[in-house]
Formats: structure tokens, C-alpha cells, sequence
């Protein structure tokens, strides 16, 4: 190998990890010595949760792989880095992240991290990687291969396996022969290859998201040209050979002390894995009685909750029978202006409409008949409904992430990610931190993340519809816990903070939504502009449209005088909309793509764990209680009808995220989220 080595030292004083001084010469030495232990550390998922990070970092010398973070990890995969040892597509990869505007997604950070380390690559990507580390002005200690990376493996690695080796060599069987040369004890970490283990339970292929879903999804052995099975079994026979030591699974439970290494002596574990298989411990019996007495006290306290609750509900009274105003019993109070609905006693058997009634319980549309709670200072409407039951329309209660699912989702949805799919036009000054001084209830994170110029990646995100079935679900503090919260179509949130939250990252509007602002604008009775306090509560926030709605919102903008970060889709915002839909669901989405399919495909390419609250497209429960289409009053410019000349799909889109929740790419929530709490715990 030939050394290229930057003009730069990095001293072992500025280290902010807590490294010994012997560990700290080694990791940041220009030259490769001779080691008596080191630790070569893969990237497979079965790493998460493994607690093998300190004895990773106790090794004399630790080989990582196509720079992985290691921040937010340490307990699993160690902190230190002495070798890092790239394959053909990860340079590549670091180029082109380079070059994107929004920079925010730590690989630069991944590379600070390792900075003044030994960085081994094949020559070709000599030169990109010399580029890019004096782009960040780090040090490396460059080592290139005086041929090609991976020529001579095979050949090599059939000669000890006594068999043919075929396919393309990993560059995790290209670091193992390596060490082997300098180490005399290699101990190998994250070399998993599959994606279920013997009981079937899912492994991701990376214990990382995937830092560079920007540029391409990672995919598991992309197109099978390496033979990942054929090697693993491999570094099993070196295994049992005692050549080498595989950790697979949690450390703590191989070693029942901590594992002590020095130059003279190995502490090997007490419990030899001799298949190298995963392991799973039986729960002894004292947490097992906890558990049943746990769920035993739980279903207690439930069926006496019900108990009380038909109790009160007695009386044959129908509900919510409010076509004539005169013979509603309601409390006024004149000096809040508020006029509250009294609730009355239901019955279970008596939840559907009142048949004898011409105006339909919830029909919102026309004002003059509608049964809502006014505040004239605040234009809040809320409407009071019995609780819903949803039988077969719920999505399932059995639910897990699944990473593998959301990346091969990943794969049809980037395109439409917001670096691609999306043009920013600032209008005002974009951020203003007396925003986050006004607003208290909101963390100083939060009101960064929501009040910010450029969309990141986030780890979980919420994408709230308008259904009235978020009425009384008081999903309100779940919503406002999730690092990025994405509205549809300017909903109010003011009066409804318990069912739909207070904050607003992104607000993705439809064509004819402009067009109501802008009518709205024009009334001569400002008390009737519904959408100006609707704007002024999400000033500073994002705000997605077709490009044809843009002068609209930027004049709109101006007159209120607020600043936005105005997002216009570069095409049409339903375009290719469809195509990827069908693709994900393996069956022709027809119709005009709701603004709603839209929002959740591109909220995949930037959210980890995108949370859906507010989708429900039915007019009725399980039990025929009538659900209101939206949980808030129409304006008064137009009455909003549901699904207008039936142009949308919704019910098939709906299915369509019920099967997006039944693989683990996202959670949908329907009903009361006290409910699924209550039902969890």
C-alpha cells in the first residue's frame, strides 16, 4: 500500500472521547503496526442492542467499515476508530452528498470523527477522497492499493476455505484476510448477513438508518453479486479453527465478567457460542407473575371503567338530534361569547342517526343548521360526537418498524424527496426567535425544527390529516411530541390543541386552497376571513404548493406581512403520484391523488418513523355513528363537500396505508390515543 498523509496532526489532548493514552497512539498513528488484539466491526443490524461497544473499544486496534456513525451507538459498536476501510461506492457516495445544498445529515460529522485515522481505499478513489478531505480540512493517514481492492481475494480465500469462493468479494472479506495479517488474535463484530434470524424475527441490513438515502437507498446485496452466505460460513470454519472469534449477539450475555484485554493474555468468555447463532433468554419466572398480575389489575380497572361508564348512559334520549337550535338545551356564556352543547345520556344500541331529522347529525356544510361550539374572537367550531368504534376498518393493533420496509419504499418515493422534488422561495425574514419566546409550550428543539429555512431528515415525524375522527381522540400531546409535524390545507389548531396539537413544521396545500385564501382576503367583513389567524398561527413554517399557487401565496404573504419558506413542486404536485403508489401497493391506483397520498409518499424520504393521525375517509363507524369530514366548520366562501365529484380514491388510498402499517413502514392512528395507551400499558 502506498501512505498519502495530509499536512496535519490531530493530538490526542483534543479528543473528546475518553480514550486511554496507549489506545489514543494507536488510532491516530500515521503507520500500521503489529497488534496483538483488534476488532473488526461490520455494519449489520444484529449489532443494535448487542452492548458490545466497550469491548470493542478494549481491542488494541479497531478496522471499521464505509465510514458508519458511531454517535448515539457507542454502547453497541464502541466509540474508537483506528482503520476505516472503504468500498468503490462509498466515495462516490460522500462526492455527491458533498454537493447537495441541505448538509445537515452527518456524514461530514461521520468524517470529523475519524479525522487524523488511517483511511484505506482503492487508488481510483484516491483522488475523490483527498478532495474531500481538504474540502472539510481534516487529517487522514491515506493508504491506497497499489492494485485494485478486491483482486487476489478469491483466489486466496479458496485456498484456505478448500473451496471455490465465488461472486463478487465483500469488502467485509477483503478487511478480515487483511487483519489477519497484522493481528494475532482478530475478533470480528456485526458479520450477519441475513435478515431473520432462527426464530424469525427481522434484522435490518444496517444497524444505521442510512445516512445516504439522499443519493441512492441502500439495498442488501444489491443485484446478488457477492455470495454473503457462502462467506459467513467461511469465517465460521476460521472460527471454529480458532484463526478468528465472531461475536454474534449481546455481549453481556457471552461474558458473565467484564473482558479484560492486554499484551500477554486473552480472557476468553465463559459461554463458547459454537454454532455462532443467536440466543434468546427465557424471562424467569418472578417477571413472568409480574406480568400476568400487570395485565390481570389492567383488565380490572377496564371492565369497572365500563361498568360506570353504562351506568351513567341509561336514558332512551337520541342523539344529538340539533336541526332546530330552539329545542337544544345549551349553557351561554355571555361574557366569553362561547355557546357550549350539553352532552346527552347515550346507549349503546342507539348511536345511529335520527332518521326523523332532515339535516344529518355533523353536516357542517351549511352553518345555518349545523350544531358547533362558536368562539367569535377565536373562529373555533368544535363539534362533540359519542366514542367510535371501527371494527375491520382500525388498522392492525400488532404493529413494529420495520427498516428493511421503509428502505425498499425509499427506493420508488426519493424522487420525490424535498432537495429533489421541491424549489424554495423565501418570502420575509424566515426565522424569528421571538416566535419561540412567544410560544412556551414549545421546546427550544421543537421551535428550531419547526420555524427553520430547510427541511432535515428527521427520526419521527407526524402527518395529521383533517378527518373528524380526530375529534375527542386527544392525540394532541402525542402529536407535539414527534420531532417534525406536517398539516394539510391550513387546518385551525387553536381550540382543538388536545385532538390535533399546537405545533407546525410543514403545511402542504391543494390547488383550490390558495384560491380560497385569496377570496377570503376580499370579504368585507374581516370577522368572516377565517384564514388569516389560520396563516398567522404557522408564520415562519413551511409551506408546500403547485408552482401555479405561488404568486397567490406570496401576495397573500405580503399583505399580512408574514415570512414563509414557500416550497413549489418544480412539476405538478400530483404528477408521478399515482405510478409510484401502484408500484408500492402491486395494484393500479386509479383516481386524482389526494393531497394526503401526496404528503405521506414525500414524507417517507426525509422521516424515519412517519406517525398518520387524522385519515379516515368515512362517513360512518363500525356502528353507523356519523363522522364529520372534517373536525372544524367550512369557510364562508364555498361549503366543502367530501370527495367533490368523486375524483379521489379515498377509500383505496386508504387501504393503501392500512398495508403501509401492516409492513412497518408507518403507524396510522385511528381513534383515541388515551385508548391505545391504556390498552398498551
Amino acid at each position: 500500500m502506498e501512505n498519502f498523509s495530509l499536512d496535519k496532526t490531530v493530538k490526542c489532548e483534543e479528543n473528546e472521547t475518553s480514550l486511554s493514552n496507549v489506545h489514543c497512539q494507536t488510532d491516530y498513528s500515521t503507520t500500521i503496526g503489529h497488534y496483538n488484539t483488534c476488532a473488526v466491526v461490520g455494519n449489520s443490524g444484529v449489532l443494535l442492542g448487542s452492548r458490545c461497544g466497550a469491548e470493542i473499544d478494549s481491542k488494541d486496534y479497531v478496522i471499521r467499515i464505509d465510514i458508519p456513525p458511531v454517535r448515539g451507538y457507542e454502547k453497541d459498536v464502541g466509540r474508537r476508530t483506528s482503520m476505516t476501510v472503504l468500498n468503490l461506492s462509498a466515495p462516490k457516495r460522500l462526492q455527491r452528498f458533498a454537493r447537495l445544498k441541505n448538509l445537515t445529515q452527518g456524514v461530514e460529522s461521520h468524517l470529523r470523527n475519524i479525522g487524523g485515522t488511517a483511511l484505506v481505499t482503492d487508488k481510483r478513489s484516491r483522488r475523490r477522497m483527498m478532495s474531500l478531505a481538504r474540502k472539510y480540512h481534516l487529517p487522514f493517514s491515506w493508504y491506497t492499493v497499489k492494485g485494485s481492492l478486491r483482486r487476489g481475494i478469491n483466489p486466496i480465500a479458496s485456498r484456505i476455505a478448500n473451496r471455490k469462493m465465488g461472486g463478487n468479494p465483500t469488502t467485509g472479506l477483503v478487511t478480515v484476510l487483511m487483519a489477519t495479517a497484522f493481528c494475532d488474535h482478530p475478533y470480528l463484530y456485526g458479520f450477519f448477513p441475513f435478515q431473520k434470524d432462527a426464530k424469525n424475527t427481522s434484522i435490518p441490513y444496517h444497524y444505521y438508518p442510512g445516512d445516504y438515502m439522499y443519493i441512492k437507498p441502500i439495498k442488501q446485496n444489491e443485484g446478488g453479486r457477492h455470495n454473503m452466505a457462502r462467506e459467513y460460513n467461511f469465517f465460521r470454519d476460521l472460527h471454529k479453527q480458532g484463526v478468528l472469534k465472531m461475536h454474534v449477539g449481546p455481549c453481556e450475555e457471552k461474558c458473565t465478567a467484564s473482558v479484560a484485554m492486554t499484551t500477554t493474555e486473552v480472557v476468553s468468555c465463559r459461554q463458547e457460542d459454537k454454532d455462532v447463532g443467536l440466543h434468546t433468554t427465557q424471562p424467569s419466572r418472578g417477571l413472568m407473575t409480574f406480568i400476568i398480575c400487570a395485565i390481570m389489575l389492567t383488565a380490572l380497572c377496564i371492565l369497572q371503567a365500563v361498568i360506570w361508564r353504562g351506568s351513567l348512559y341509561t336514558r332512551q334520549v337520541p342523539p344529538y338530534q340539533i336541526g332546530n337550535r330552539s329545542t337544544v338545551s345549551f349553557m351561554v356564556n355571555r361574557k366569553m361569547g362561547v355557546a357550549r352543547l350539553r352532552r346527552p345520556s347515550l346507549h349503546v344500541g342507539s348511536l345511529a342517526p335520527n332518521s326523523n331529522s332532515q339535516v344529518p347529525p355533523y353536516q357542517i356544510g351549511n352553518r345555518s343548521t349545523a350544531a358547533f361550539i362558536a368562539n367569535r374572537k377565536m373562529g373555533v367550531a368544535r363539534l362533540r360526537r359519542p366514542k367510535l368504534h371501527f371494527g375491520s376498518l382500525a388498522p392492525d393493533l400488532a404493529w413494529k418498524f420495520r427498516p428493511e420496509a421503509m428502505a425498499k419504499v425509499r427506493t420508488s418515493t426519493m424522487k420525490l424527496h424535498p432537495d429533489v422534488h421541491l424549489r424554495l422561495y423565501k418570502v420575509g425574514t424566515q426565522y424569528k426567535k421571538d416566535n419561540c419566546n412567544v410560544n412556551r409550550h414549545i421546546s427550544d428543539v421543537h421551535c428550531q425544527t419547526d420555524y427553520n429555512t430547510t427541511v432535515s431528515h428527521y427520526n419521527t415525524c407526524a402527518v395529521v390529516g383533517n378527518s373528524g375522527v380526530l375529534l375527542e381522540s386527544r392525540c394532541g400531546a402525542e402529536i407535539d411530541s414527534k420531532d417534525y409535524v406536517i398539516r394539510i390545507d391550513i387546518p385551525p389548531v387553536r381550540g382543538y390543541e388536545k385532538d390535533v396539537g399546537r405545533r407546525t413544521s410543514m403545511t402542504v396545500l391543494n390547488l383550490s386552497t390558495p384560491k380560497r385564501l385569496q377570496r377570503s382576503a376580499r370579504l368585507k367583513n374581516r370577522t368572516q376571513d377565517v384564514y388569516e389567524s389560520r396563516l398567522r398561527n404557522i408564520g415562519g413554517t413551511a409551506l408546500v404548493m403547485d408552482k401555479k399557487a405561488r404568486h397567490t401565496m406570496m401576495s397573500l404573504a405580503k399583505k399580512y406581512h408574514l415570512p414563509f419558506s414557500l416550497y413549489t413542486v418544480k412539476g405538478s404536485l400530483r404528477r408521478g403520484i399515482n405510478p409510484i403508489a401502484s408500484k408500492l401497493a402491486k395494484r393500479k391506483m386509479v383516481g386524482n391523488p389526494t393531497t394526503g397520498l401526496v404528503t405521506v409518499l414525500m414524507a417517507t424520504t426525509f422521516c424515519d418513523h412517519p406517525h398518520l393521525y387524522g385519515f379516515f375517509p368515512f362517513q360512518k363507524d363500525a356502528k353507523n355513528t356519523p363522522i364529520p369530514y372534517h373536525y372544524y366548520p367550512g369557510d364562508y366562501i364555498k361549503p366543502i363537500k367530501q370527495n367533490d365529484g368523486g375524483h379521489h380514491h379515498m377509500k383505496r388510498e386508504y387501504d393503501f396505508f392500512r398495508k403501509l402499517h401492516k409492513q412497518g413502514v408507518l403507524k396510522m392512528h385511528v381513534g383515541s390515543c388515551e385508548d391505545k395507551f391504556i390498552t398498551q400499558s
